[in-house]
Parts: C-alpha cells; sequence; structure tokens
C-alpha cells in the first residue's frame, strides 16, 4: 500500500514498481490527484493521518485488500505509522522509530549531527534580543520549505509567534545551496556521493540542479 499514493515519492514508487507482476501495487490518499490516472489500480480513501480513526481505517484496508506492506510516502505518514507500528496488522517500510523522530524534527536533526558536522546556530525565544538579524525561522516540524521566512526584527517574530508555535530561530547562512545524494550497500558502505547545486527549488523541491 502506497500512502499518499499522489506525493512525488508515490508517484515514483509507482514508476518502480507499478509494473512488476510479483507485487500487488494499492494505492490510497486523503484527497483526490493525480494518482487516480497514474495507479493501475482505483485509489482507496483514507482519514487525514490527523484524525481519530485513521489507524482503525488503515487497518481495514489492510485487512481487506490483504495488504503485507504500507510504504509512507509523507513525512507525518511515516512517524504517524512508525509510532503505530505495533497496532498496525502491516509492515511499514521504514526506518525505526527512533530514527524517524530525529529526521521529522529539525531540531532533533541538528542536535543529532552537530557533533559531526556544522549546523546553524538555533536560539532560544530567550535569546532573540541579543541574536544577529536576519534570522531564518521555519517550523521544527514540517516539509517543502512551508512556513519557512527570513525575519529582520524582534517584532516581526512577537507577531508570528502570536499566531504560531513550535518555530526554530536559525541564524540565516546566504549563498548557495546544495543536496549531497549518497548510495550505500545493505551493510552500510558508501558505494557512491555527489553533490549538487540546487539552482531553482518549488515547494521545497529541487526541480533544477
Amino acid at each position: 500500500l502506497v500512502f499518499p499514493a499522489g506525493s512525488e515519492i508515490g508517484m515514483e514508487v509507482n514508476r518502480s514498481l507499478g509494473r512488476v507482476k510479483e507485487v500487488d501495487l494499492f494505492g490510497a490518499n486523503s484527497s483526490d490527484d493525480h494518482a487516480e490516472f497514474a495507479f493501475s489500480r482505483p485509489i482507496f480513501h483514507l482519514p487525514f493521518v490527523n484524525e481519530e480513526n485513521f489507524i482503525k481505517r488503515i487497518n481495514e484496508l489492510v485487512t481487506d485488500e490483504s495488504i503485507d506492506m504500507i510504504y509512507p510516502t509523507m513525512d507525518s505518514v511515516l512517524l504517524e505509522l512508525s509510532r503505530n507500528e505495533d497496532n498496525l496488522d502491516a509492515i511499514v517500510i521504514g526506518s525505526p522509530l527512533e530514527t524517524n523522530e530525529i529526521v521529522c524534527s529539525k531540531k532533533k536533526t541538528y542536535e543529532a549531527l552537530k557533533s559531526k558536522i556544522r549546523c546553524p546556530r538555533m536560539y532560544s525565544e530567550d535569546e532573540l534580543d541579543s541574536a544577529p538579524f536576519p534570522l531564518f525561522m521555519k517550523p521544527d516540524y514540517g516539509y517543502g520549505s512551508r512556513g519557512a521566512k527570513l525575519v529582520h526584527t524582534r517584532k516581526e517574530i512577537c507577531d508570528i509567534l502570536s499566531n504560531q508555535k513550535g518555530l526554530l530561530f536559525l541564524e540565516n547562512l546566504p549563498g548557495t545551496e546544495y543536496t549531497v545524494d549518497c548510495f550505500t550497500d545493505f551493510k552500510g558502505s558508501l558505494l557512491y556521493c555527489s553533490p549538487r547545486e540546487r539552482k531553482r527549488i518549488q515547494r521545497g523541491i529541487s526541480v533544477r540542479s
């Protein structure tokens, strides 16, 4: 089961496995999108991941269609499914819960990596008065550059905090942005590593590099 089927990753999974004869590929969404035309089977409807009956409904679908594995294709879905894996009747494809909780939180990711690589400095709300503006603000949980913004004054931050919580305030790092693609074998040995410049970005995805 690929969920949500219409995400970019969901469409990539369909292109990779949709014609493999040993795989019966199902797709599910919480809203209508192009997946209905791309997948060979009808797309099932599931509640949004934050709705109360989400786990119950996905288990019903797993049982009805004899689904063995679930491939989550969005961060929020990955986290919710891995947190409830013991209550699911199918295997969740992905990393262990501890890893998922780190990579879905920008703060936890920085804390986990800061002893290994240079990370942007994070400023607490108490440190903002002495922080060097502009600062780069973004939600701790989120993806696709949603909610990311350059803030220039303390007042601007106060106005934002009055309506939104769970934000990180980081030192601004201007300059060229890169993605480093890596591929390892099953033992974790690095087989391939290639940096690329992110020349044009839409919704957090590099569409030209």
